[in-house]
């Protein structure tokens, strides 16, 4: 058995070298879905809706300059960016200054000159510098142009750069390289400039950043899960030889399910990558039950054949019972739409089954294998625990004591339940101590502006022209750029207009320019001669705006923080007035906070089912069906109380805790239901009993699977820790429940049925 397990796993090592977590947004949604189709058709024309943001704070203006161009060079040199945009060339589109006037201006302006009103023409000589908030447009939504031409803060000591990578963002491949060698260029830069310092901001950044975190979270919360698993089973069972066997016996299993999610899902995403911590926990409790019932066997003075057969006749039933409930649960979550859900319950389902074939095969064979080197000593006494028989007696002396208190706390915390809310601002999902956060808060500070907007598709040049127009006047717009906003319309009408100015302006006596400024003489001397077309753009500012198949983009600048879902809904709904045709990560943001609310409904209404039906299937009665189910009704309760009660709320990722809940949370009931018809055969009291026996093993898997939630609360990502909050209080009260309330129960039903059993 051991040397197939050893050869199975060969394989499965090479397969999940090559599985990754990604952190994207996008991987929680169906694929199917219109804003993740978007999403990837606006990267295939235009390179996607994301940037990679550099934010260079100097000590001064000049030296902030310097470094932009240096920072610049630098980026281009790596061969990663279709461009790098951070200076507009200002004096290039000077001539064209005046084409970026109205038609009623320049006819107020025409009126003024053949008026020979100078004074009012030396105002209205500002006017003709609108070119640098015109072209400003076109490199990021309304970024200010020093009289250089450098994108700038307002006092100059800080320069952006705005950069478009070559491939996607969510390519880890790609990304991870990149990551890391701008990490080393900002860090350069800040050493060999004291004072200065360097933030990355952008989707880029981002998913650079959170997948590390991710990582590092992943690696240690099962690293710190384990080390609590194994003291808890250590003290249980008073050593670490079978422990660490059970965990061995553990390990095979997430290796087999590790290998079967690459082979699936491919990637696993940030509701599904706590598969691990998850799978420690309901993995150890079939071990856990199964040791503690060949340890009970051996004392008995069983062999270890005996004893393993004996285990798994009759704890064996309770733990496949357990298993398949628990699996079904999850599985049942596969039908859900939502994505992130759909890979959890594909991956804990199989998980769930690979870890019980691990329990009944491999840790069999692997304590075998022990005992021929170190022979089992009984140990009198032990195989049930004194505590839990006290405990069993306390219950079954005061069963309607205990029945009150749990409806107390059950009302109290049921009503507290009904106040939980949902967290709309993913922000705060999102991990802790980012820099990447901050970055995000000081471009909003400096620059006024975000890397969260959206871009409409237009089919033709009038199209994108009229849709521009429109965008600019809504009141939740602060910015709008496209083709419209850098090619001025109706050039040919204006540059008639024009002529005629350049004729007035020549009749008016020389002394009039002193009232001009420098900027407007170029303007000047070229005025009403030519027009700005496409051919003279530059090649990095033209396919931003227009993609090769003819599909013109108008990009949209938000008002308002993306992170708050009313945010999102209020400019969402005022851009789709204007089109429909709407691409970016508020669209994103949007369908996924309303595919986890619908995702919560769905994967919780299926695995309720599925876990009823289970039990029901096992225990082939009704009574001791509701009786098993009843722990994990009042422990959802408790939890969601509980969990209201500490200020916390739902997220896009801790809803996946409660499918959890009830797949694992039944076990505990349907563990004490089996025990207790097994021990109503046998001569004594039979709740004292239960509890001194599989109380233990409930206890004792319990605290495994709250460690291994518990370990959850020291990721970063905030949203992985509320998970764990979540769950932990949930698995928590099922165990109180089952250990305290259940047998109460069936202590008076006991007391009211005539056969003497509670059913």
């Amino acid at each position: 058995m051991l040397l197939l397990v050893a050869a199975s796993l060969v394989p499965c090592f090479f397969a999940i070298r090559t599985l990754q977590v990604s952190t994207r947004y996008v991987d929680l949604l169906p694929q199917e879905h219109a804003a993740v189709k978007n999403y990837f058709k606006a990267f295939e024309k235009f390179g996607g809706t994301d940037y990679m943001i550099v934010l260079i704070e100097a000590n001064d203006a000049g030296q902030a300059r310097g470094l932009a161009d240096e920072m610049a060079f630098e980026m281009d040199e790596t061969g990663r960016f279709k461009y790098i945009q951070y200076k507009a060339d200002v004096t290039r589109f000077q001539r064209y200054g005046l084409l970026f006037l109205d038609k009623d201006t320049l006819n107020e302006l025409d009126r003024l000159l053949a008026e020979r009103n100078i004074d009012e023409l030396a105002k209205m000589a500002q006017s003709f510098l609108a070119l640098r908030e015109e072209l400003s447009q076109a490199f990021g939504g309304g970024i200010t142009i020093d009289d250089q031409g450098y994108f700038t803060s307002d006092d100059g000591k800080s320069v952006l750069l705005v950069a478009r990578p070559s491939f996607n963002a969510d390519d880890s491949a790609k990304a991870g390289p990149l990551g890391r060698e701008m990490g080393e260029l900002a860090g350069d830069m800040e050493k060999q400039n004291p004072g200065v310092k360097v933030w990355q901001a952008g989707n880029y950044a981002l998913q650079y950043e959170q997948r590390n975190v991710v990582n590092r979270d992943i690696l240690v919360v099962g690293l710190i899960a384990l080390l609590a698993i194994v003291v808890v089973l250590a003290v249980a069972f008073r050593g670490l030889t079978e422990p660490l066997l059970a965990i061995a016996s553990l390990g095979v299993g997430v290796m087999w399910t590790l290998a079967f999610a690459r082979m699936t899902v491919k990637s696993l995403n940030t509701v599904s990558s706590v598969f691990a911590a998850v799978l420690m926990g309901i993995g150890m409790e079939y071990g856990i039950a199964l040791l503690a019932r060949y340890r009970e066997e051996r004392d008995r003075g069983s062999d270890g054949r005996q004893a393993f057969v004996s285990a798994l006749s009759n704890t064996g039933k309770g733990i496949i019972t357990g298993a398949l409930t628990t699996a079904g649960a999850f599985y049942a979550i596969v039908f859900s739409e939502f994505k992130a859900m759909h890979d959890m319950g594909l991956v804990l389902g199989t998980g769930v089954l690979c870890t019980l074939l691990a329990t009944f095969f491999v840790l069999p064979a692997l304590m075998t294998m022990k005992e021929k080197l170190i022979p089992y000593k009984p140990r009198e006494g032990e195989s049930s625990s004194r505590l839990m028989r006290r405990e069993g007696s306390f219950v079954a002396g005061r069963p309607w004591w205990i029945i009150v208190v749990g409806l107390v706390i059950t009302i109290g915390l049921g009503t507290s339940a009904g106040f939980i809310k949902y967290e709309s601002n993913i922000r705060k999902v999102e991990p802790r101590g980012m820099e990447v956060t901050e970055a995000e808060e000081k471009l909003a500070s400096e620059f006024g502006m975000g890397s969260d907007f959206v871009i409409v598709l237009s089919n033709n040049e009038p199209a994108m022209r009229e849709v521009t127009d429109k965008l600019a006047e809504l009141p939740s717009v602060r910015a709008v750029e496209s083709l419209a906003t850098i090619i001025p319309s109706e050039q040919l009408g204006k540059l008639v207009l024009m002529s005629r100015i350049r004729t007035k302006i020549q009749s008016i006596n020389p002394d009039w320019l002193s009232y001009v400024p420098p900027e407007m003489l170029v303007v000047l001397d070229d005025i009403g001669s030519d027009t700005l077309t496409v051919d003279k753009l530059p090649s990095d500012v033209l396919q931003k705006y227009v993609s090769t198949d003819g599909t013109y983009a108008t990009y949209v600048y938000p008002r308002k923080s993306m992170s708050e879902e009313k945010n999102v809904n209020e400019f969402l709904d005022q851009v789709r007035q204007v089109s429909t045709d709407v691409i970016g990560f508020p669209v994103i943001v949007q369908d996924l906070l309303e595919s986890t609310r619908k995702g919560l409904s769905d994967t919780t209404l299926l695995s309720a089912v599925v876990v009823m039906l289970m039990v029901v299937i096992d225990f082939q009665a009704v009574l001791p069906s509701l009786l098993a189910l009843l722990p994990l009704a009042f422990a959802m309760v408790w939890m969601i109380g509980a969990f209201n009660l500490l200020g916390m709320k739902f997220n896009i990722v801790n809803i996946a805790v409660t499918p959890m809940i009830l797949g694992i949370g039944v076990d505990f009931g349907v563990y004490v239901l089996h025990r207790y018809e097994e021990e109503h055969l046998l001569e004594g009291e039979t709740i004292p009993s239960v509890l001194a026996h599989t109380g233990k093993a409930i206890l004792v898997s319990g605290l495994t699977v709250v460690a291994a939630f518990a370990a959850l609360l020291l990721a970063r990502y905030r949203g992985l820790a509320s998970l764990g909050l979540a769950a932990a209080l949930g698995i928590g009260s099922a165990v109180i429940i089952s250990v305290t309330l259940l047998p109460a129960i069936l202590r008076v039903l006991e007391k009211k049925r005539k056969s003497g059993r509670a059913f």
